[in-house]
């Protein structure tokens, strides 16, 4: 755990998989954004599970929907800059 958080707390940017539910994940976004970090949160378009509202809904992160990891991939690149 503080290892996790200290290397949060020393990001520039999180980027976070979505696709597969996870509480940890959940809290370290919220983490990130309490900190005031840069937010890439990726979700498998073809996941069976649906992006949370908590993530789409807030401006404050960055959402790429991707169907491939090539595409996941690029669509990072473009973001990253």
């Amino acid at each position: 755990y503080e290892r996790d958080v200290e290397l949060l707390t020393e990001s520039d940017v999180v980027i976070a998989e979505t696709s597969i539910t996870s509480i940890g994940v959940g809290w370290e976004i919220g983490y990130a954004q309490a900190k005031g970090k840069k937010i890439i949160c990726l979700h498998n378009v073809n996941s069976d599970k649906k992006v949370t509202p908590m993530i789409s809904g807030n401006s404050g992160i960055n959402l790429i929907l991707y169907t491939t990891i090539r595409d996941a991939k690029e669509q990072l690149k473009k973001v990253l800059g």
